[in-house]
């Protein structure tokens, strides 16, 4: 579990730190076109997020997140698309819509993204010490 959790972590990071980018943007950048841009970039993201994640085979006992995760990042790539082709015609209905699905999308990803960081935290289970040959030899010596 550690190590997939290790592999599928950044998904669920970089996908809050393009929600916050997408936060700071549309509230600072009064233009539209300039917004319908960000938005198609980073829809291209969610996508490109969405078919790395699918070649990852998850352990059986982390299917259900697996596939709680790749809905995550479908939403945040549809809500992207949303926002993008709204802000393109400057219809607000898709923009409310789009801005919708994208927070849906975060807070979907939001308890994957816990769930992911305590399997992480996981301690790394020691393997058995070793003896030196020698050593092996010494104590078959001394009994």
């Amino acid at each position: 579990m550690i190590s997939y959790a290790r592999q599928v972590s950044p998904f669920v990071e970089r996908a809050e730190r393009a929600y916050r980018l997408w936060l700071g943007r549309s509230s600072e950048v009064p233009r539209t076109e300039v917004l319908a841009n960000a938005a198609s970039v980073q829809r291209w993201e969610f996508a490109s997020w969405v078919e790395a994640l699918s070649q990852i085979a998850p352990p059986p006992e982390a299917a259900k997140l697996h596939g709680q995760m790749l809905a995550g990042l479908r939403d945040g790539a549809r809500a992207s698309q949303l926002l993008s082709s709204g802000y393109r015609s400057t219809t607000y209905f898709a923009v409310c819509d789009g801005q919708a699905l994208l927070v849906r999308a975060l807070d979907c990803l939001r308890p994957v993204g816990e769930q992911i960081a305590q399997w992480s935290a996981l301690p790394i289970p020691a393997a058995p010490a070793r003896r030196r040959p020698a050593a092996r030899a010494e104590a078959r010596r001394a009994s």
